[in-house]
């Protein structure tokens, strides 16, 4: 009978006179997966989170949001399934068996090398990955809807080293206006974040010093990849002494290059967010409480989940080790966590410090303004095509009165070019002469030859950002 400890190598054993000794059995649990949230966006949910007992980890989160199916259907499905944000490594049909030691990694896996090694005396190749954890108590269901599983707890416990981990995730609900519209799941971050709690607990009645290695998001899609501009990149913002964050983005080409250099480069400072994201949606994972004060990790190495046939198109992730744990006799350490899986808009993002990772480039500023028109005129029932040709023309009438004087140097000059193949033909041999019988005819009549140039010049930020504004806003993903 499975009881309450998943192992005990200690444990007192009484064999019959002359027996060897019975070797202590691991405590078995059932393979089980648990499923937070909803799939109907009506019961406040924006997504469902499914959590196996093999490792306690999540397998992946889907969107419930009509707007965000999945942009290829290669099997023809109809409905358009819905879009995994994460797990998209692991199959659908794909059922994880226990204690296989080729199980694919999944977001939130954990190792413990203490326990790990006590494991692996008791049975070949078992760990905490590999095992399944004990569903600690019941599931807990929203207060509202009992059909909706919105938080479970799962634990690990090892007697023989008098130590027990324990994760908790909880799904959040928006409020039910959520169901008229979609302003809430635009503005309200908690409709995209599951909260963990990863919890060291220490039941003996001495101190223990304890460290783990957690597994950063696995799986995002990688959408249209033949045509793709951009592919996963992992993003961090570290925090700064002054209160500013920091923003890095390490591409999967540069972490492939640095896996087989054996050069990879271990990010040791604080940080408020770090995760992987994609053109149009983002995994993060953000730390709760003041890094720089009390930092949970000692170190974050990224690296290559599946490689790809390109380095670019390589599935990648990175691993948090924390720092050194003291545990006291009979105490908890306790680590907690927000875990962002949503679409990469500003106003969600900025619950985090994270709008910096849509990359909308110098002229971001630029960018967000044609944003916010293109979402009024969809406000008003406008197609984003529509919409798109509306933003086109408002941006051509405001650079009219550049195009208009960059059009009348180009005619001046053009009127002026008989008189510069005379200047040329005369002074042929003589360049010093040339120019100057130039500059000569252009303050004659009043012509200033760099005129033409700078209206160029100043019409690039605004096509640059209206480029990325149409490639990194999300509600014109599949428009």
């Amino acid at each position: 009978k499975a009881g309450d400890a998943a192992a005990n190598p200690d444990g007192d054993v009484s064999p019959d006179a002359g027996a060897e000794p019975k070797k202590p059995a691991l405590a078995e649990f059932p393979t089980r997966t648990v499923t937070l949230g909803s799939t109907d966006p009506a019961t406040g949910y924006a997504m469902t989170v499914d959590i196996t007992s093999v490792g306690a980890a999540i397998q992946a989160a889907t969107l419930n949001d009509v707007r965000y199916p999945v942009a290829e259907n290669p099997d023809g499905l109809d409905p358009l399934p819905q879009l995994r944000v994460i797990g998209n490594n692991l199959k659908r049909d794909e059922v994880v068996k226990a204690l296989s030691v080729d199980r694919k990694t999944m977001t939130f896996d954990l190792q413990i090398a203490e326990i790990d090694a006590a494991l692996k005396k008791l049975k070949n190749r078992a760990s905490l990955r590999t095992l399944n954890w004990e569903v600690l108590g019941p599931v807990e269901h929203d207060p509202d809807n009992k059909d909706v599983v919105s938080a479970v707890t799962f634990r690990f416990a090892v007697p023989s080293l008098n130590l027990e981990v324990r994760k908790k995730f909880q799904l959040n609900r928006v409020l039910k206006a959520a169901a008229d519209g979609t302003e809430l799941l635009d503005t309200d971050a908690t409709a995209y974040q599951l909260d963990v709690s990863l919890q060291l607990r220490n039941t003996g009645q001495e101190d223990h010093t304890v460290q783990y290695v957690l597994q950063g998001p696995v799986g995002l899609p990688l959408e249209n990849a033949d045509v793709a501009r951009k592919y996963r990149d992992i993003k961090a913002g570290f925090l700064e002494t002054g209160g500013g964050i920091d923003s890095r983005t390490i591409s999967a080409s540069e972490i492939e290059k640095a896996v087989d250099k054996k050069d990879v480069e271990t990010l040791g400072r604080p940080v408020k967010f770090i995760g992987v994201d994609v053109q149009y949606f983002a995994a993060l994972v953000v730390p709760v409480g003041n890094q720089l004060k009390k930092q949970y990790f000692s170190g974050i190495v990224p690296s290559i989940i599946v490689r790809g046939e390109e380095g670019s198109l390589s599935d990648i992730s990175f691993e948090m080790t924390s720092e050194e744990l003291n545990v006291p006799a009979d105490g908890v350490v306790d680590h907690r966590f927000k875990l962002y899986f949503g679409p990469k808009r500003r106003e969600l993002l900025n619950a985090y410090g994270a709008d910096s990772i849509i990359d909308f480039g110098w002229f971001a500023f630029i960018s967000h303004g044609m944003v916010a028109l293109m979402h009024t005129f969809h406000g008003w029932g406008v197609p984003y095509g529509l919409a798109i040709i509306m933003l086109t023309v408002i941006v051509r009438g405001c650079m009219f009165p550049i195009s208009r004087k960059q059009a009348a140097s180009s005619k001046k000059m053009k009127d002026l070019q008989p008189l510069l193949n005379e200047l040329r033909e005369k002074f042929k041999d003589d360049k010093q002469g040339l120019a100057k019988a130039q500059m000569e005819l252009y303050r004659k009549v009043n012509f200033n030859p760099l005129a033409g140039c700078f209206p160029v010049l100043l019409q690039l930020p605004i096509f640059i950002a209206l480029y990325q504004a149409l490639n990194n806003y999300v509600d014109v993903r599949m428009a």
